[in-house]
């Protein structure tokens, strides 16, 4: 884990916060990835999940083994069901997608 992590934050065992990527106030499930550049901010991160390069997750929640999509951004209490895939630069505001 070389990325930024500031607190409260909990993140856990296998989980991986790339060099350039930000975690705040979240949690980051076993195993779920944050890739470089990629922000998670007031938000859950299930495990397994992943947040592509760039993507900015804001105040949502992503399901296990879902995937945010590279420059995507989610906020606004947006939430991302179990193995879902979130394709790049979407943006998504209160959005609840299975």
């Amino acid at each position: 884990m070389n990325g930024e992590v500031s607190g409260p934050s909990l993140v856990g065992d296998a989980a991986y916060v790339a060099d350039g990527a930000r975690v705040e106030h979240s949690v980051v499930g076993a195993g779920a990835r944050v890739e470089r550049d990629a922000v998670v901010r007031d938000s859950v991160l299930l495990p397994g999940a992943l947040v592509r390069g760039g993507a900015i997750v804001e105040h949502s929640i992503v399901g296990e083994r879902a995937v945010v999509g590279e420059d995507t951004r989610l906020s606004d209490l947006s939430v991302v069901g179990g193995g879902t895939t979130v394709d790049a630069g979407q943006q998504l505001v209160g959005a609840r997608l299975r």
